[in-house]
Parts: structure tokens; C-alpha cells; sequence
């Protein structure tokens, strides 16, 4: 018969929840993974994939968990690492849309983006240089280096 202790169930659990704060806080900013159109019951799940092949490569430190005294620093901690590695990501999107805004406002291609201010998405050039970012990150597996550099 299989006995297991309490601190053995919460040794466990503390080995699969503490990374998945910090993945699910990166599948909230990053730029491909926060995307509307991947369910939030998607990002869940691929984040609870991700964190359960985590728990081989990333050791807690002993007393570091959800029962300890400060485990909702430790929890806001894994969550604020994820936002901020999303964060520069979605940062460097940002970039590139802001060139391509820029070129299409030289080439005179954004003009109506001035007499329109509730369109709040990127319009012409802007748009197009974003999706080929995007479409150039997925195609050298950017969203992978994103999933590592979380696990690391």
C-alpha cells in the first residue's frame, strides 16, 4: 500500500505551483502567448505542462513554499520574474511597431491616424511590420527561448 505524508504531498505541490506563477505570469505578457485568440483555459493548461516539466531542472530552496511564513512573497515574486520577462519581450514588439509607424507616418501612409484617435490599433505599415516580427518569432522558435529563459 502507498502512504504518503502530508509534507510529502506539499513538498510536491510546492515543486509544481511555484513555477507555475512565474509561466503563467510570462503567458500573461508576452506577446504571442497573451494573444486573445489562445483560450485563457489553453494558456492554463500549456502553463501547467510547462511547469510540470519544470519540476525535474528546478530544485526549491528548503523552507520555500506556499506553507511557509513569506510564501505569498515568494508567489509574488515567481509572478512579478514571469511579467517582467513578458514584459521586455512585449517591449521589443513595441519597437518594431513603433518603426513601422514611423515609416508609414515619412511615407505619408498614417495621415488618417491623425483625424482618427479612437482606432488604438497599429494602421498600415505599423501592422504589417509587427505581424511580420511576430510571424519572424515564431518561425525562429522565440516563443520556446521565452519558455526557457523562464525555466532558467
Amino acid at each position: 500500500m502507498l502512504t504518503v505524508s502530508e509534507a510529502e504531498l506539499l513538498a510536491w505541490l510546492n515543486a509544481v505551483v511555484m513555477p507555475l506563477f512565474r509561466v503563467l505570469g510570462l503567458m500573461t505578457s508576452a506577446p504571442i502567448l497573451s494573444s486573445r485568440s489562445l483560450p485563457a483555459r489553453a494558456r492554463v493548461a500549456i502553463g501547467l505542462a510547462v511547469s510540470l516539466v519544470a519540476t525535474m531542472v528546478v530544485d526549491l530552496p528548503p523552507g520555500a513554499g506556499l506553507g511557509a511564513d513569506n510564501g505569498w512573497l515568494l508567489v509574488a515574486r515567481e509572478v512579478g520574474i514571469g511579467l517582467a520577462i513578458g514584459f521586455v519581450a512585449r517591449m521589443i514588439f513595441a519597437a518594431f511597431e513603433l518603426a513601422g509607424e514611423i515609416v508609414g507616418l515619412q511615407m505619408g501612409l498614417s495621415f488618417a491616424g491623425f483625424f482618427d484617435p479612437s482606432a488604438g490599433q497599429a494602421q498600415g505599415i505599423g501592422g504589417i511590420v509587427n505581424n511580420c516580427a511576430k510571424l519572424t518569432c515564431v518561425t525562429m522558435t522565440g516563443t520556446r527561448v521565452l519558455i526557457d529563459t523562464v525555466v532558467e
